[in-house]
């Protein structure tokens, strides 16, 4: 298992960090609302897009 901290409030760089992932887990992050709710969207756009250029 390979590990990759990132910062999920960024969307720069989340994709290339999902990159060749088979399995991605997402840790909830400490506060709520929309702040985490636009952190977890994030995680999970970049996710889509790096399974793109992963094909």
């Amino acid at each position: 298992m390979k590990t990759h901290v990132t910062n999920f409030n960024k969307i720069d760089g989340l994709a290339e960090a999902f990159t060749n992932a088979d399995k991605i887990a997402l840790i909830s992050m400490p506060f709520v609302g929309v702040k985490r709710q636009n952190a977890h969207k994030n995680v999970i756009d970049a996710a889509k897009e790096a399974a793109k250029v992963s094909g």
